[in-house]
């Protein structure tokens, strides 16, 4: 096994041949699987090779492949599928406007990819402007976030995003009501915020899926 990860109530697998394996709750088809019926056994994404890494959402679920473009399934009411729409989708699609993808992470729903020229975008729930692009607007297909630079790790919650920085760092944006940006304060902040300065030594962080709790390590 290559790589995995879970969503709301259900399961990914990525396998070392590069195919993609679901299961568990099938509703919005976050199983890929070309339909919304729910699995008790693994089974393989149809017509999905050469991916080198995935990242799940809560009811979406992002896939690299070897090539450098980002497939995207499941739920996308929220813009959460970056393909221009906001259909669920039960197979794959293409996340519009990317190429020379290095790095994906999926937020509770949201998307962002780190580009091969360090570059970040970022599509999907923005309500709490947890896409940090400025705005509060859902996105249906990737924005560059000019304001983000040296990204090394993603996660968020129902309405935040925090994110590990190559110079150890760690920042947040989006909501900030329960504390949950670490900054010290429950205010929404309209741009980022400092959680852990630099020199910090962290390289990762996590979140709850849908909650309001962050952590970096």
């Amino acid at each position: 096994m290559k790589d995995v990860g879970a969503g709301c109530d259900f399961s990914v697998a990525l396998r070392q041949d590069g195919t993609v394996w679901t299961w568990g709750k099938g509703d919005n088809g976050r199983l890929g699987t070309g339909n919304n019926t729910t699995r008790e056994t693994p089974q393989k994404v149809p017509d999905l090779v050469d991916v080198e890494s995935v990242a799940v959402g809560c009811e979406h679920v992002l896939a690299l492949t070897a090539d450098g473009t980002v497939k995207a399934w499941g739920k996308g009411a929220e813009g959460q599928l970056g393909n221009d729409s906001t259909t669920d989708s039960n197979k794959p699609v293409d996340v519009a406007y990317l190429d020379a993808v290095a790095r994906i992470f999926a937020t509770s729903a949201s998307g962002f990819a780190v580009l091969d020229d360090g570059s970040l975008a970022g599509w999907g729930k923005n309500t709490d402007r947890q896409l940090g692009d400025g705005t509060n607007a859902n996105r249906t297909t990737p924005v560059v976030l000019d304001a983000l630079k040296g990204v090394q790790s993603i996660a968020g919650g129902a309405d935040f995003t925090v994110a590990a920085l190559d110079d150890g760092s760690v920042i947040g944006w989006g909501a900030n009501a329960v504390g949950q940006l670490g900054d010290g304060s429950t205010t929404n902040p309209t741009g980022t915020t400092l959680a852990l300065p630099p020199g910090s030594g962290i390289t990762q962080v996590a979140t709850t899926v849908t909650g309001k709790s962050a952590f970096a390590y």
